[in-house]
């Protein structure tokens, strides 16, 4: 999941200028695995076949991206097990661990979504979750299907503003979008906006202010047939438009949001969840049973208080993994494009 319009005072260069940039301008990259291997214990992924990395911020001899400019990242990657054997990975935030993916045994994929706060400089990487767990798959050629997308990392400028005139005294922002949406190995998403015409006729706002937010879930447990989902481990929460003590994000403005969410099964159970706006039933996911991981990504027209929220799908599917410390279950939701 992915949202938000920046503002920091770095990085108004970027806005000043943003109708002369060039693609090649624009801070982005892409990059496959092109051999399964066994990852060392604490190893850092490399992704050496590199599709597009626009202002080279990903090092391919290292599998680390380093942020450009202080703003709000959005990162989804998804890996593959090798058949018979375990594989567990953590994207890494500095030298923080933040959240996980066990894809399970067996041409298995797992898929993981947040968005950050970052600075200039931050460092961020996939990293192998222990002995034992390493046992990643790809394949020379099968980058981009084997079934679905494998072993593909992205980062893409998702939206910049222009401001344009709304009658004699007011401005409002017009916000151009231009990315790609993949089920991949690790998606991060940069999103720009222009600070001097914000909506609703605010002055500036600063970074912490733009809605986005991601949270895992600590503790693994049975859900109630139509329970909402908790994520209770906030990570990022821009605006505060999300509520960990209920799960449901409010849209704070009208405006296209994205939304994704990861949950896992427990072993031997099953899980079935929905995403839900206000009181309509949306997409739904069903892992199966036995530690296994599901993902849904969608795009929403919200109007300004309306509620998105993950909830159970009804009785005896509601077994949903997850560990403190591995944070295996998550939900992200960010702006793409303010409307009016």
């Amino acid at each position: 999941m992915r949202i938000v319009c920046l503002f920091s005072d770095r990085d108004i260069f970027l806005a000043d200028n943003c109708s002369h940039q060039t693609a090649k301008q624009i801070p982005a990259f892409s990059a496959s695995m092109t051999n399964a291997k066994v990852l060392g214990a604490t190893e850092i992924l490399q992704f050496d076949k590199v599709w597009t990395n626009n202002g080279k911020d990903y090092d391919q001899n290292t599998g680390i991206f380093k942020a450009p400019f202080k703003g709000v990242y959005q990162f989804s990657f998804t890996v593959m097990s090798s058949n018979g054997k375990k594989l567990r990975v953590f994207l890494w935030h500095n030298g923080n661990r933040l959240v996980g993916v066990y894809p399970g045994i067996g041409y298995n994929e797992g898929t993981a979504n947040i968005v950050l706060n970052l600075k200039k400089g931050d460092r961020v990487y996939v990293k192998c979750g222990g002995s034992d767990h390493g046992y990643i798959h790809t394949a020379n050629g099968y980058w981009a299907f084997y079934r679905r997308i494998i072993a593909l990392m992205a980062m893409h400028v998702y939206v910049y503003g222009r401001e344009r005139e709304i009658g004699e005294n007011s401005t409002k922002f017009d916000i151009s979008a231009t990315a790609v949406m993949f089920f991949v190995v690790l998606m991060a998403m940069y999103v720009y906006e222009k600070a001097k015409g914000m909506w609703e006729n605010s002055a500036k706002r600063k970074q912490i202010d733009i809605p986005a937010f991601s949270a895992s879930m600590t503790n693994a447990k049975v859900l109630g047939t139509t329970e909402i989902v908790q994520f209770d481990k906030v990570w990022t929460n821009n605006g505060n438009d999300y509520d960990p003590n209920t799960g449901i994000f409010k849209s704070p403005i009208n405006g296209v949001y994205q939304f994704s969410f990861t949950v896992m099964s427990s072993l031997g159970k099953t899980l079935l969840v929905y995403l839900w706006q206000n009181e309509n039933r949306l997409v739904g996911v069903y892992p199966g049973n036995g530690y296994n991981e599901g993902t849904a990504n969608m795009v929403l027209n919200l109007q300004k208080g309306d509620r998105v929220y993950v909830k159970c799908g009804g009785g005896d599917h509601g077994y949903i993994h997850t560990a403190n410390g591995y944070w295996y279950s998550m939900f992200s939701g960010y702006l793409i494009h303010a409307t009016k």
